[in-house]
């Protein structure tokens, strides 16, 4: 069989195409960088590439979470998919069941998600996280041995510990879905059928990821391996993709992501907390959503013109298996040159 075919990738049954979306009242994804506190320096990762002693460990503050969660509450429609942590290991936070809490019971979110690598599970915060109300949780897995895991995250894990924690939760999960994933770029063919064999039977689905250097000004180190297999395979909606030129970036249609600073960008890639459209501090998100500045950034997008410095450097977007919204862009430039107006 081959490995591909043991694949179980998320899926949603509510996918629409972007394009017929457009413009939205609410964002579909947003992300909270809620902590840069890791206790991994994982080669993919810009963390790696940073001198230990500069590394963040910076955290939201609880009134900023709860600024935030307000804000969440305030949005016209419920947001598709909010990651309670898109940054750092979550379950370093010392108030992330709070955080949950406080997300979920704004019962204006049709997906809570986090993920985490695992390493920081006990029964008490597993059972604590699946309580407070997650819908989804993500477990990044990397490595099927002690030795691999110090290999590719620099850390000591101890693997048979890690894997009983995770069956564990899997056990006492409830409602909560449970997805594990791997960079298949650093594991071999042969590693990769292990880790399938291992992980399958505890989690509802999984899949094998390409490693993606998504951070823009960084050079990562070349994976071990390249998996040109998964260069066509299937996407988080259960559909079939190929890696394709987007020239259209879409993060900045769909997508909010909040720094521990409070500090608001669209961009997925940005680490160094640049291209900022706005402040939670001082702005609701629903402000900074409709506001002059990220409209104003959509327009020049759908233009290809006067783009920010960091877009031409990008190739992020051309990796992700969103829509390719070149065909559309006339008909979105008016609307949103419309709404530029109408602000």
């Amino acid at each position: 069989m081959q490995t591909t075919e043991k694949f179980t990738p998320l899926t949603s049954d509510d996918y629409k195409p972007l394009h017929t979306l457009l413009p939205l009242r609410t964002p579909l994804t947003v992300t909270f960088c809620s902590t840069h506190r890791c206790n991994f320096l994982c080669d993919f990762c810009y963390r790696s590439t940073i001198e230990k002693a500069e590394l963040s460990t910076e955290s939201m503050s609880p009134d900023l979470l709860e600024k935030l969660a307000n804000d969440i509450a305030d949005f016209d429609d419920k947001v598709g998919v909010v990651d309670v942590c898109g940054s750092g290991e979550p379950l370093l936070m010392p108030n992330i069941v709070d955080w949950i809490k406080l997300l979920k019971k704004t019962n204006n979110i049709k997906q809570l998600k986090m993920t985490t690598n695992g390493t920081c599970l006990t029964p008490k915060n597993a059972e604590e996280v699946v309580n407070a109300g997650l819908d989804l949780i993500i477990i990044s897995v990397n490595g099927i041995s002690s030795k691999h895991y110090k290999k590719i995250t620099r850390s000591n894990v101890n693997f048979d510990s890690l894997l009983k924690k995770i069956t564990y939760l899997y056990r006492i999960k409830k409602n909560c879905k449970l997805h594990i994933k791997c960079i298949g770029d650093y594991f071999s063919k042969e590693e990769q059928e292990k880790f399938l064999d291992i992980f399958s039977p505890i989690c509802d689905t999984i899949h094998i990821d390409n490693a993606i250097n998504q951070w823009i000004d960084i050079d990562l180190p070349t994976p071990p391996y390249k998996n040109t297999e998964l260069s066509g395979t299937i996407n988080r909606f259960g559909k079939s993709f190929e890696f394709q030129e987007k020239p259209i970036c879409n993060f900045p249609f769909y997508y909010l992501r909040i720094h521990t600073s409070g500090k608001v960008s669209s961009c997925a890639t940005n680490w160094k907390e640049e291209m900022i459209v706005g402040d939670s501090k001082i702005q609701s998100l629903k402000e900074i959503w409709h506001s002059k500045e990220l409209n104003n950034l959509r327009l020049r997008l759908l233009e290809q013109e006067n783009l920010p410095e960091k877009c031409h450097v990008c190739k992020y977007y051309e990796m992700m298996t969103g829509e390719n919204l070149m065909p559309y862009r006339k008909d979105l430039f008016a609307k949103y040159a419309q709404k530029g107006v109408e602000q």
